[in-house]
């Protein structure tokens, strides 16, 4: 008897080994190899702490695959294709959604924001499967009568929901396939149409849920979707028409967007001798556009949070003025006249960042509020060329992460002002470089595999890391 249940008790035991066995792969196997794992889905009504170091599978690509962060760099949004994923700051998956593939036409542009997504068609060089005399156009406006008509996109919410969906405007094709015209879905013939894509318009910029601003170079557009609305703010199609012959018109009109609380902000070249050095900076919503700083020229604008900074470049690369303003009185200030090497880097965490020329090279830190200079760091790697990446707060101290260029290679580093220490980041990610890291500088992007020469081109995993 005895006997008999031991047999029993090792055979539970064999099978229960056995059955462990099977779900943890050998260290040799081939279940143990360097392929990117599956990532788990989450709820997205869950609240998840736990931190994931999957890499979740990206095509690669320009403009087909990239990212965005949103909620102030509290969530990224990965778009591959059609496919969007929200990620989280732990790296877990918060939700999926796809855009259909009918959607999709051509080169397509997608401008996602924290509620809203834009697609913008971006036609084709092929005719229409379903109707073979016509080929798609981009994203357009056209004007019927005196209505203006957004065509060939399509709005959705972060739920894959669709909002809205504009009419199809194609390119009617003859028997050769040359273009004999264009013609609204509805029939209606167009008298004017300016396409994103013939006419080197930027994809859409969000300015809120409810408001999208659409930029044309000529011509700036507000979108309302409450009311469905279209209106033209800003009408310079005359005066860049009057350019001189010969002038490449890429080079003239609105550009640099910046969306605030129900407006944009723009910067306008509007100069035909001195090209595209020097622009006015203008305010335009709903209701039309006015000039801010009685038309003073400068040579670039960034804004942060209601305050824009601007600078005047003169003929010598270390001979800037910089200038700033805030949205309480729109009071035009000029900052201490330094010889700044550098455009100053979009601010983050409260701070505009600079680098001044002269060896030993020097990082300063600005308050975006008053623009005051509360910090600088000399630092101590040696190189000849840095880019700042951005200031964030720990306790009662700064740290500054730059990139020093050495030896033909990128070198990431943390200067921390309350030890005094500078430290390697062991990670050299492209991403550093290219809109990877969010406001706040806690965590970045890093694509699969890691180095700094891997592109999205080259990638095929993505997810989200902190910085330590």
């Amino acid at each position: 008897m005895t006997k008999r249940i031991i047999t029993i008790v090792l055979l539970f035991i064999i099978i229960g080994l056995s059955a462990c066995g099977n779900s943890v792969a050998p260290p040799n196997s081939s279940e143990s190899d360097t392929s990117i794992p599956a990532p788990v889905e989450s709820s997205p009504q869950k609240q998840v702490s736990q931190i994931s170091d999957v890499f979740y599978p990206i095509s690669g690509g320009w403009h087909k695959t990239w990212w965005t962060w949103l909620e102030e760099g509290t969530l990224l949004a990965v778009q591959d294709y059609g496919n969007i994923r929200y990620i989280d700051l732990n790296n877990q998956l918060v939700s999926e959604l796809t855009i259909p593939e009918h959607i999709l036409t051509g080169d397509y542009r997608i401008s996602i924001a924290d509620n809203r997504i834009f697609v913008s068609g971006g036609g084709a060089a092929r005719r229409r499967s379903d109707i073979p005399d016509r080929r798609p156009e981009s994203l357009a406006v056209c004007k019927v009568g005196d209505e203006w008509i957004l065509v060939n996109g399509s709005i959705w919410d972060s739920d894959g929901n669709l909002i809205r969906e504009f009419l199809q405007y194609d390119s009617i094709l003859n028997a050769f396939g040359s273009e004999i015209g264009r013609e609204l879905s509805d029939g209606r013939e167009v008298e004017i149409s300016i396409s994103m894509y013939r006419d080197s318009a930027e994809p859409p910029v969000w300015v809120n849920d409810d408001l999208v601003a659409i930029n044309f170079y000529s011509r700036l557009f507000f979108y309302r979707i409450s009311t469905d609305t279209l209106t033209l703010a800003v009408d310079i199609s005359e005066w860049m028409n009057n350019l001189s012959s010969g002038i490449m018109h890429v080079y003239y009109g609105i550009a640099y967007i910046m969306p605030t609380e129900n407006g944009v902000f723009y910067f306008a070249h509007k100069d035909e001798e001195k090209a595209s050095t020097v622009g006015t900076v203008w305010y335009a919503d709903e209701t039309g556009s006015q000039v801010l700083f009685d038309g003073q020229q400068f040579s670039y604008v960034l804004n942060y949070d209601g305050m824009l900074l601007m600078g005047e470049t003169h003929t010598t690369m270390n001979n800037t003025k910089l200038w700033y303003a805030t949205d309480d009185d729109w009071t035009l200030r000029e900052l201490v006249f330094w010889d700044w090497r550098h455009m100053p880097r979009r601010p983050n965490n409260g701070y505009f960042t600079f680098i001044r020329s002269y060896i030993p090279y020097t990082f300063h830190a600005i308050d975006a509020l008053d623009a005051s200079i509360i910090s600088s760091h000399n630092p101590q790697i040696e190189s000849n060329q840095y880019s700042i990446l951005g200031i964030r707060k720990i306790g009662d101290f700064l740290q500054y992460i730059y990139a020093a260029w050495i030896d033909g290679d990128y070198y990431f580093y943390i200067y921390d002002e309350g030890t005094g220490i500078t430290r390697e980041l062991n990670e050299l990610p492209f991403t550093f470089l290219n809109n990877g890291l969010n406001q706040s500088l806690t965590h970045f992007v890093e694509l699969y595999p890691s180095g700094w020469r891997i592109t999205i081109d080259d990638a095929t995993g993505i997810r989200v890391r902190e910085i330590n």
